[in-house]
């Protein structure tokens, strides 16, 4: 690369007339389109959502611990162990989705009912 070119690539004047007067180049602004409002979601807050992929995921997380006890009781001649750890793991499955779905009641907005509009 010549001296000339550098210059014209840079937009430095080197001294040579090459027939063209070097401006220096403004830089482009980028023009992004406005941004639209989200139409139909409402903004949830981080926690409801989460909330709410708990919810989803609990069912799965009970297959997964419910089959748990066939891998352990192979070769096993009591299963005593695995019925109370069934047991135990249904209550606890069953308390769970009960705080679960009274705290996801809790962040939904209240529903009116068709009676209630006919009162009106």
């Amino acid at each position: 690369m010549t001296d000339e070119q550098r210059g014209a690539n840079t937009g430095a004047n080197t001294g040579a007339n090459t027939g063209a007067t070097s401006k220096p180049i403004a830089p482009q602004t980028s023009r992004a389109a406005p941004r639209r409002p989200d139409q139909f979601l409402p903004k949830r807050t981080y926690r409801e959502r989460r909330l709410e992929d708990a919810l989803k995921l609990w069912p799965l997380l009970g297959v997964v611990l419910f089959l748990l006890p066939a891998f352990w009781t192979v070769g096993v001649q009591s299963n005593v162990a695995a019925m109370v750890f069934l047991f135990a793991l249904w209550a606890l499955l069953l308390i769970g989705a009960a705080v679960f779905g009274r705290a996801y009641t809790r962040t939904q907005p209240p529903v009116e009912s068709a009676s209630d509009e006919e009162g009106k």
